[in-house]
């Protein structure tokens, strides 16, 4: 699964790689937790890209609750096109959630030991998500998001078995294209191995409380190899 993730690349890079002007400057964000209020690319009916913010934590419209937001997080990538809580997202409304890298822990003897894993340039990652907005009796909207995860790369995966599906900036207009895109041309995001290659690297036990924020969420630490 994919809980927690960082954004501080500069805007100017945001801008670059995603192909959109006019963002207002951004903060960087060392820990970003569900719940919060996060970026999402999205296509305009014009064609153009647009960057909104997102609640993580998807909202299906047909609920009648929206705090059920925080059990939506992720959608895993082999059943992402039927479940009833994504299907029409995935049809309709797909967008990319820029990051610049994210946390996994991993159990120890000693306890869970945290990893920032990104990728091995630390260039901008585009994570693969849908959006949906839920508007309930009241008149109150929520813009929400869920990140699509697959099966780790084989050189993370003793630290986590899923990871966030990545998409490579030559596919990301078919990604946000809802209305062109075919099964076939979706067939290279979802099934291909076009995310770029990660490392990671074990960090201190301060990302652990989502209030900590700060470059001090991705010190590297020393990790003591475990004795058998």
């Amino acid at each position: 699964m994919c809980g927690r993730f960082l954004l501080v690349h500069e805007t100017d890079d945001l801008e670059g790689f995603f192909a959109v002007d006019g963002l207002d400057e951004i903060e960087p964000r060392f820990n970003i937790g569900p719940t919060q209020s996060v970026l999402g690319i999205v296509k305009t009916p014009d064609g153009q890209r647009h960057c909104d913010a997102f609640k993580w934590g998807l909202v299906p419209r047909w609920v009648k609750d929206h705090r059920m937001d925080t059990q939506l997080i992720n959608a895993r990538v082999e059943t992402v096109q039927e479940k009833p809580s994504f299907r029409a997202s995935f049809r309709d409304r797909r967008c990319l959630i820029p990051a610049s890298g994210y946390y996994e822990w991993k159990g120890t003897g000693a306890g869970k030991q945290a990893y920032h894993i990104r990728s091995n340039e630390n260039r901008l990652l585009a994570f693969a998500g849908l959006w949906e907005s839920w508007q309930g009796r009241d008149g109150l909207v929520v813009e929400s998001c869920t990140i699509i995860t697959k099966p780790a790369h084989p050189d993370i995966e003793s630290i986590h078995g899923r990871m966030p599906l990545m998409v490579a900036p030559a596919h990301f207009d078919i990604w946000l294209d809802t209305t062109n895109s075919t099964p076939d041309t979706l067939h290279a995001v979802l099934e291909g191995d076009s995310a770029p290659d990660v490392q990671a690297i074990a960090v201190s036990n301060h990302v652990n409380r989502i209030q900590n924020d700060g470059p001090r969420c991705i010190a590297p630490v020393e990790v003591q190899q475990e004795l058998f």
